[in-house]
């Protein structure tokens, strides 16, 4: 046996010096490697996956069955003693290390580990609005969307393509200011809307009381941002989440409000995508930035101004369309400016705006709790011409 393996590798030798180095680098590439079984990969029987994940769904790619499997390898399963917001007695508290299966023709063609910080809330609440793994309808968009429970009036969901070799891939999210995500958020009742052939997510945000709106057009790699608005929060009906129609005056809304978040968690790159008056001031508050030839970005500017030129880089606690200030007989109020309109003199909309000190204290300058923001509609978008208040020197 030991004679006829040195037969055989002299053989080789001989091969690949008559052929060169090249043709078996070239045989290696054409090594078929074939996907793992179900119970190769997971141990697992297809019978015992099906039995044991949290959710699946079923696609058809070419003719060829797939399905996908929300499986833990680690589950843990606990029943809810006291009642909490979203939760009831009774209900199933599923939590573990998550993965993400694909299964065609009893092989694995793809598993993604998602992580361990997931859970999922099964009872009677949630069975109404199908967290878990969901596939979404339409377009012939092989796309499917992970729903998991955050709160009250909340759900997150991660969205993954099925290709047409069977595999799955995350699909990502760009905002037109750069952000790039992997997660967006929905109300509880976990409502996708379409409009046309984009996707509307709309998500309470109490602090405000307004309902923010996403809308995105799916590329066949990602989601692409189209338009983002709020609107006043309203109740749900039939247990279908709050959608209000945009707006320029939500469109305009939302641009301020994604400014001022972005200001008080330090994310001045992206406020300057928002920013849009001129950095004039700025540049003559601060004329150490600019030191021979190094041209400062704006960004840098904002955060000049947040950290060392007195600017209330803070948390919006409300945006008001309107401002009312005593007077009149009686102490009864009179309208001195409506906000929240196109302003024919200067093409711009106004907005009311009051802080939330990092104390929880309203801000107040001089005598002021609510500040005027003016924003304006250009072709590359909405854009704030407004910094911050600040306390003057």
């Amino acid at each position: 046996m030991r004679r006829i393996k040195l037969l055989f590798i002299a053989a080789l030798v001989m091969v690949v010096c008559l052929l060169g180095p090249d043709a078996a680098v070239a045989k290696r590439k054409v090594v078929y490697m074939p996907n793992p079984t179900v119970n190769k990969a997971l141990g697992l029987t297809m019978t015992e996956l099906r039995a044991r994940s949290t959710s699946s769904a079923v696609r058809t790619v070419d003719g060829d069955k797939v399905e996908v499997f929300l499986y833990s390898d680690n589950e843990r399963v606990k029943t809810v003693q006291k009642p909490s917001c979203g939760e009831a007695i009774g209900d199933k508290k599923r939590q573990g290390r998550y993965l993400l299966v694909s299964v065609e023709r009893g092989l694995v063609t793809s598993k993604i580990v998602l992580g361990e910080d997931y859970f999922f809330i099964e009872g009677l609440l949630t069975r109404r609005v199908n967290e878990g793994l969901r596939s979404l309808p339409g377009d012939g968009d092989n796309l499917f969307a992970i729903y998991q429970y955050l709160g009250c009036t909340t759900k997150s969901l991660e969205f993954f393509s099925l290709e047409a070799d069977g595999t799955l891939k995350r699909v990502h999210f760009r905002d037109k200011d750069g952000l790039d995500f992997t997660k967006v958020f929905t109300g509880f009742g976990g409502d996708v809307g379409r409009s046309g052939k984009a996707f509307v997510f709309c998500s309470p945000y109490a602090a405000i009381k307004h309902t923010i709106c996403l809308s995105y057009n799916y590329t066949g790699k990602e989601f692409a941002q189209a338009r983002s608005w709020m609107a006043p929060l309203t109740k749900r009906k039939d247990n279908k989440d709050p959608a209000s129609a945009y707006t320029t005056r939500g469109g305009a809304r939302h641009a301020l409000f994604t400014y001022l978040m972005a200001l008080s968690k330090g994310e001045y790159k992206r406020a300057a995508h928002y920013f849009g008056a001129s950095y004039s001031l700025l540049r003559r508050m601060n004329p150490q930035l600019k030191t021979g030839s190094y041209k400062p970005g704006g960004y840098e500017y904002l955060e000049r101004y947040c950290k060392a030129n007195g600017g209330r880089c803070y948390i919006p606690s409300s945006i008001k369309d309107s401002v009312f200030a005593a007077g009149g007989k009686g102490g009864s109020e009179r309208l001195i400016e409506t906000l929240g309109k196109i302003d024919r003199s200067d093409g711009t909309i106004k907005f009311n705006v009051e802080f939330v000190s990092p104390d929880y204290k309203q801000l107040e300058i001089g005598g002021r709790t609510s500040f005027v923001f003016k924003v304006l509609k250009t072709s590359k978008g909405f854009r704030v011409l407004t910094l911050p208040p600040r306390y003057k020197r």
